[in-house]
């Protein structure tokens, strides 16, 4: 799309292109990887899946950087960036346990909610999560760690689908 043509609309058209491209991408990705999982099976659609988002997730980072202006390193950074970016899967909730440990937990996980609407069992999605959230992590700062408490199909929490921890390492 020509930035003129977006530039014109209003803040009401805006929000509604916001959303219809949100929803758009939660489409593609959700048939991409049925898709491929319906031909190859779960295992190999998982695998791949798994390296798309370590890309994505690396990728994601330095457009979120560069777009929004975001400077600096550590969690405060990374955090200004998934805010930014890491809404078209997710509703989630940040808890600070401390300046270089956050706690990042999902309260609504559409594309698991999407499978069992779909009568599918949960995807285990434990591998892709720690490459996207490693990669984006590590290009933000190489020193933060990403590690994961739970994630489906273990869910520990009825509020919760998955928890993730993110720590800044001194030694790295």
């Amino acid at each position: 799309m020509k930035k003129e043509r977006y530039t014109a609309l209003q803040r009401e058209e805006l929000n509604l292109l916001f959303e219809f491209y949100l929803r758009k991408l939660q489409r593609v990705d959700g048939h991409w990887f049925l898709e491929v999982e319906r031909r190859y099976g779960t295992k190999v659609a998982a695998q791949i899946n798994s390296e798309v988002w370590a890309k994505v997730g690396q990728g994601d980072a330095r457009m979120a950087k560069k777009m929004f202006d975001i400077e600096g390193s550590g969690l405060t950074a990374l955090i200004k960036a998934l805010q930014k970016t890491f809404i078209a899967f997710a509703d989630w909730e940040i808890e600070w346990l401390s300046k270089q440990h956050a706690v990042f937990r999902v309260t609504t996980c559409y594309p698991q909610r999407a499978r069992a609407e779909k009568g599918l069992g949960p995807y285990d999605c434990s591998e892709t999560a720690q490459k996207f959230f490693s990669s984006y992590a590590k290009t933000i700062d190489p020193r933060i760690e990403v590690k994961c408490q739970f994630c489906p199909p273990e869910r520990r929490s009825k509020d919760y689908w998955c928890e993730w921890h993110f720590m800044v390492v001194k030694d790295k």
